[in-house]
């Protein structure tokens, strides 16, 4: 925040494949690889380093994909629910 303008970043898109048979999107969340005001925070609580990995910034690679209405992320390290 800057005096009394608020500024706002995408730190994921969504990446548009296609319209499945039943009307639901097909498609993939991806970092844009900004990195976030608020690393400073999560560092106070141990969670930079996580934070940064999600976003695609420091040593992993991620991806965000959607199904069946759920988030998922993919990293170097393995699979888990976001």
């Amino acid at each position: 925040m800057e005096g009394d303008v608020v500024t706002v970043r995408d730190l994921f898109t969504y990446r548009y494949q296609s319209v499945k048979p039943n009307g639901s999107l097909d498609g993939a969340f991806e970092t844009t690889r900004m990195r976030p005001d608020f690393v400073s925070r999560a560092a106070r609580h141990g969670l930079d380093k996580e934070l940064l990995d999600c976003l695609g910034i420091s040593s992993g690679s991620s991806t965000y994909f959607a199904e069946n209405g759920a988030r998922f992320l993919t990293a170097a390290r393995g699979a888990g629910t976001a």
